[in-house]
């Protein structure tokens, strides 16, 4: 087989997120104590109360009231003084205010911003500072660990942060691996696939969006109206294709090369999930074991495309212009190789066809 370049995000292990995880753990222990002598300096907790108004335009009378912004009022409201914690100019105006003073600080709503109607408004507020605080952050030590984990020792703690993130790195660059290689394979599948079989596929991506909106608490039927539903099935027909070229494909490769999953390996993988979520009561287990099955399956027939596949791998960026231009100018000298994996896609094409 030809080698392919594929360029591609080579995840990383990164030795900063232990200690990112270990400080956010600080932060939440953190004991606060009140701050005397000094002003607001940038990581303190501010209890303040606060009125904002729409900030006067160039032209307007000088004299007249400022607009109140709906909703900008708030009475000790605790804020921490980090920049991305209120909206830009509102923590850079306390800093360096002292308690009991009364200070008008001016702000920008950013642009986008979650209130439309906000978005890109100049804004003055009336900040009186009412209370300083600041964080008593504990050691990090064994202690430490003890109570933040189920570990006796730092060292036991830091040693799982490092397992879990070097796991979820080397897990990341195979997902990206996988699709790579999928990708590149499946440009040389042609396919005609009946419509009726787009449309159930259709079907099932927007009943797998309404489900999982539901879950989240929303509406779905003020969401999936009338109007709206023929522009989702639209927008999702390229995506259902590439999912049953993708899913045929794969089929072919695991019938052709006599890939199964066993009924052991099955049954251990659903015992697994029933174990993780046993607070699930109706489970209908025939599905939950064809969807297992299912699973398992392309997971085993992925690993043997990456196996028998020669493929090197490089960070993605890392090529430059013209070693891209010298890939395509490869991959158009390598049509032999496309048309006979061409050919042999036609038996996918034929079986679907006839299906």
């Amino acid at each position: 087989m030809r080698e392919i370049i594929l360029p591609i995000d080579s995840t990383k292990f990164d030795s900063e997120r232990v200690e990112n995880t270990l400080d956010k753990e600080r932060q939440e222990l953190a004991t606060l104590i009140p701050v005397e002598g000094r002003s607001a300096q940038i990581g303190d907790i501010a209890v303040v109360d606060f009125k904002g108004s729409f900030a006067r335009v160039e032209g307007e009378d000088e004299t007249a009231e400022l607009e109140p912004i709906p909703g900008a009022e708030a009475t000790d409201f605790q804020v921490e003084l980090q920049e991305d914690k209120f909206i830009p100019g509102f923590i850079s105006g306390i800093v360096g205010m002292n308690p009991e003073e009364t200070k008008e600080i001016a702000a920008q709503f950013p642009d986008p911003y979650a209130n439309e109607d906000l978005a890109g408004k100049a804004a003055t507020f009336t900040v009186t500072l009412k209370e300083l605080k600041e964080k008593e952050l504990p050691e990090v030590n064994d202690d430490f660990a003890q109570e933040i984990s189920d570990f006796e020792t730092l060292e036991e703690l830091r040693a799982s942060l490092v397992e879990r993130y070097q796991k979820e790195a080397d897990e990341k660059t195979k997902t990206n691996k996988q699709e790579a290689l999928l990708t590149e394979l499946l440009k040389h599948v042609e396919v005609d696939l009946p419509a009726t079989l787009i449309e159930q596929e259709v079907d099932a991506m927007l009943t797998q969006t309404a489900m999982r909106l539901s879950q989240q608490g929303l509406d779905v039927r003020k969401l999936f109206t009338q109007d709206i539903i023929p522009q989702l099935r639209e927008r999702s027909r390229i995506e259902a294709i590439e999912r049953i070229k993708r899913s045929l494909f794969l089929r072919e490769v695991g019938k052709r090369e006599s890939i199964e999953v066993t009924p052991e390996e099955i049954a251990a993988r659903v015992t697994e999930l029933l174990q993780q979520y046993p607070e699930e009561q109706e489970v209908d287990e025939d599905k939950l074991r064809s969807i297992v099955e299912n699973e398992l399956l392309t997971e085993k027939i992925i690993d043997w495309l990456l196996e028998h596949s020669s493929v090197e791998l490089v960070p993605e960026g890392s090529l430059s212009p013209t070693e891209e231009t010298e890939l395509a100018e490869s991959d158009a000298d390598a049509d032999a190789d496309a048309r006979q994996t061409e050919e042999e896609s036609s038996e996918v094409s034929t079986e679907v066809t006839e299906g």
